[in-house]
């Protein structure tokens, strides 16, 4: 499962829900942003529970607790409120959003995702989440899926605006960011100063790619 794929990438198994993570409830701040940021890293799971069940009960958006296999970012849709898998509605919902920094795996519990009433599609606002991580050191480097905390496994994105979803290594093997198959094609430039290292470049993103729909195949 594509889970098990994201395990073996990070090399140890790591657990988003026991990662720390950041809660945006409705409020106002001076920035004019409409979320006030709470930082939860040092906080124990007692604390983390009741800032789950304040953000539940506020503003009468409720936390998502289905199942998602396609992500979307906002910016790559045009209209939120429409789906642009199925064509169904949306509903705004409250999520754990795994993301990528290059330290980590973290989550961020925010109403940051616009859910599809019929098919397992979420559009989530990444600026936003980008926005509100409130640790600097850390660097965004995509969304991943959704967390559920205790209830039950989480789900990573088989897709992204579309397209398979390609997890990119480093040197060493580890998972420093995400893409898809399509936008590695379309930013690679038509000529290079080695093709050798062009046409090893080629092989590696095949790979990659030909790993992620397999292991979308089995789940």
């Amino acid at each position: 499962m594509l889970e098990n794929l994201i395990n073996r990438i990070l090399g140890n198994a790591v657990n988003p829900a026991s990662s720390s993570a950041s809660a945006l409830p409705h409020g106002n701040r001076d920035d004019g942003s409409p979320f006030v940021t709470v930082n939860t890293d040092n906080m124990s799971q007692a604390e983390r529970d009741a800032i789950w069940a304040e953000a539940s009960g506020h503003g009468e958006i409720p936390i998502f607790d289905g199942h998602i296999e396609h992500g979307y970012a906002a910016d790559d849709v045009a209209d939120p409120d429409c789906c642009p898998r199925c064509g169904g509605m949306t509903k705004l919902e409250y999520a754990n959003f795994i993301y990528l920094t290059q330290l980590a795996l973290r989550v961020m519990l925010a109403p940051l995702g616009y859910f599809c009433t019929k098919c397992p599609t979420v559009i989530v606002e990444t600026a936003l989440i980008e926005s509100g991580m409130k640790d600097k050191r850390y660097q965004f480097r995509g969304v991943l899926g959704i967390d559920y905390g205790k209830k039950k496994e989480p789900d990573y994105f088989r897709t992204w605006s579309g397209e398979d979803l390609v997890y990119l290594l480093d040197e060493d093997g580890n998972l420093e960011g995400v893409t898809t198959y399509g936008r590695m094609e379309r930013h690679t430039p038509t000529t290079a100063a080695d093709p050798a290292k062009k046409n090893a470049n080629k092989k590696k993103r095949e790979k990659m790619a030909k790993l992620s729909r397999r292991e979308n195949r089995k789940k």
